[in-house]
């Protein structure tokens, strides 16, 4: 009932403009508890270029009280330190809860 997964990533970009190389990591886990009723998630990436360093990192919750139904909750931030003049660095975080209804 748990599981854990990594990364090593590395993008290379060019155009007519730029040349872009961008590398980085990720680690998460997942887990199941209460009988498969209660799931718990998250997710941790750094990316690093020469034009910004990214993190990106996300817990989620997901509650199953009966068959059909699943009430989620999950948390997302996204931290942009920019390396250049031309582009403004930012943060950003997200919250959503929602409630599914399956027919099947």
């Amino acid at each position: 009932n748990l599981s854990i997964q990594s990364a090593v990533f590395s993008n290379y970009i060019k155009n007519a403009l730029q040349s872009l190389l961008t590398y980085g990591l990720s680690i998460g886990t997942n887990s199941n508890l209460l009988k498969n009723k209660l799931g718990i998630n998250n997710i941790l990436s750094v990316s690093n270029s020469n034009q910004s360093f990214i993190l990106n990192a996300n817990l989620g919750l997901m509650y199953r009280p009966e068959k059909h139904h699943l009430l989620s909750f999950t948390n997302n931030l996204i931290w942009n330190k920019s390396h250049t003049v031309s582009t403004s660095s930012f943060i950003e975080y997200r919250s959503m809860l929602s409630y599914t209804y399956s027919f099947f």
